[in-house]
């Protein structure tokens, strides 16, 4: 996988721009631009789509509280994924706030599942985000998210903010940061970029197909109510 700087370097060469030496070591006024336009870049495509490589998992225990922080690096989630793993069903959510109302202040909660709304933002408030009706502690609760640190180490192994030395990578295909990132340089000057951007829309296209696959749904209606019954095994007997 070649390093940010050397991606840049690429789609200079490629679309006939001046190549830079450096993007965070004393750069020039151009270097600069060159970078954000490259983040400009990445935050599209971050906005796109489910991106494989940006998938991860996280789980935590509940306690007494009704309310729960997301991973510090959260970006969205990944649908159905929520899952109550001690009693090994789905969650019920996100649900509407007039839904997760209604299971907080009805007489009693009309699912015995946990119920659970995304509101607040994960540094906004006092709250946070990830609350649930009703209470349960010892719980493990689990979901797959998209991160949105797309910028790593050399080695793959540590997740940053920003782009801080030269030799960081990009876990965004290089073939799509090769074709996006002259389509973003020529926006960024007022030039006339629908060639770029024709390129660039048909690489993403081919490529988040490649690597997620068309999508395949059915239209047979089915209610969340109608899975199998979940008994523990060892829970039941024939008398």
């Amino acid at each position: 996988m070649a390093s940010v700087l050397d991606l840049i370097k690429s789609a200079c060469r490629r679309s006939g721009q001046t190549v830079p030496t450096t993007l965070v070591t004393s750069p020039s006024d151009f270097e600069l631009q060159y970078l954000e336009v490259f983040v400009e870049l990445c935050e599209d495509l971050l906005s796109r789509g489910m991106w494989p490589q940006l998938k991860k998992s996280y789980s935590f225990t509940t306690t007494s509280a009704d309310e729960y922080a997301f991973p510090t690096d959260y970006y969205t989630p990944c649908v159905d994924t929520h899952w109550d793993q001690t009693n090994h069903w789905p969650l019920k959510g996100p649900v509407t706030d007039g839904e997760f109302a209604k299971q907080t202040y009805w007489f009693g909660p009309t699912y015995t599942k946990t119920t659970f709304r995304v509101f607040g933002g994960q540094y906004s408030g006092v709250k946070k985000p990830f609350q649930m009706v009703p209470v349960a502690s010892g719980l493990t609760f689990g979901f797959d998210y998209i991160s949105n640190l797309y910028i790593y180490d050399s080695t793959g192994a540590t997740g940053k903010a920003a782009v801080t030395v030269d030799t960081d990578i990009c876990l965004f295909p290089d073939e799509i940061i090769k074709a996006g990132w002259p389509h973003f340089w020529y926006k960024s000057r007022g030039q006339d970029n629908s060639k770029a951007e024709l390129h660039y829309e048909r690489m993403l296209s081919r490529t988040i197909f490649r690597l997620v696959g068309p999508a395949i749904s059915s239209r047979t209606p089915h209610s969340e109510d109608l899975v199998p019954f979940n008994t523990a095994e060892g829970g039941w007997d024939v008398s």
